[in-house]
């Protein structure tokens, strides 16, 4: 009686998955703090003392700066389009911080809500 080996399966290693659903959700945390920002800053605008005013408009510009940066270094690592879109978020953002008039235009709100749609769109995780 001879002896068969027995049959092995060919070795493929496990599959990495990837942390793209990881990413996108920071983008969309990061997103969403800047936008709690901004709102804070469009109500005080309306409602609050300039002293107010001024201190969202600086507390929204020193967020910006500090999520800004990591908003894009995420989105380089996820590439796909997504630098030149939180390219654009930030600098609509910075746009509305820039205002010095009182007044918040309506055309740069429209702008950051196009831009904040279509960021919204891309970061859903699949």
């Amino acid at each position: 009686m001879t002896i068969k080996p027995r049959h092995m399966k060919k070795y493929t290693p496990r599959r990495r998955k990837s942390n793209h659903n990881i990413l996108k959700q920071q983008i969309k945390d990061f997103e969403h703090l800047l936008d709690m920002d901004l709102s804070s800053f469009l109500i005080l605008s309306e409602e609050g003392t300039k002293k107010q005013v001024e201190q969202a408009r600086l507390k929204m510009r020193r967020d910006l700066l500090k999520y800004g940066s990591d908003m894009e270094s995420v989105a380089r690592n996820i590439g796909e389009g997504f630098p030149e879109v939180v390219r654009n978020y930030v600098k609509s953002l910075m746009k509305i911080i820039q205002n010095s008039s009182g007044e918040i235009d309506p055309a740069l709100l429209n702008e950051y809500r196009k831009i904040f749609l279509r960021l919204s769109a891309m970061s859903k995780i699949s």
